[in-house]
């Protein structure tokens, strides 16, 4: 087994399990309908993994990452809801929900702002 199948096999499970959790509750994966629960954690977990990923493609490709973790950090699904919670209370303050597209931002495109927030290039 190659070094990149050993990195695929846990994506494809969580990227599983994401989808199990969205296909379950399909309104869970808007921000606008974000519960903190289980389910969310789990999907957020997901959807860090499946960024991350881009992420390390784009480096391997040379191109710009869309956000620049610290070498020494090691991202989790703890990490994942903080950093979604807290760009999400930032956005609420700013007044995103008189956006008119607010109602079908997904929970990863949140994520992705909060990355881009706390780990700048």
């Amino acid at each position: 087994m190659k070094f990149k199948d050993l990195f695929v096999l846990p994506l494809v499970f969580l990227f599983s399990v994401t989808a199990n959790a969205a296909l379950n509750n399909p309104s869970m994966n808007f921000a606008a309908n974000y519960q903190s629960s289980e389910p969310s954690r789990v999907y957020l977990a997901g959807s860090l993994g499946g960024l991350e990923t881009a992420n390390a493609q784009l480096r391997a490709d040379e191109r710009l990452s869309l956000y620049c973790v610290p070498t020494t950090l090691r991202l989790n699904a703890e990490n994942a809801v903080s950093i979604f919670e807290d760009e999400l209370a930032i956005r609420l303050a700013g007044g995103i929900v008189d956006w008119e597209l607010w109602p079908k931002v997904p929970l990863e495109q949140v994520l992705l702002w909060g990355l881009k927030r706390t780990f700048p290039c």
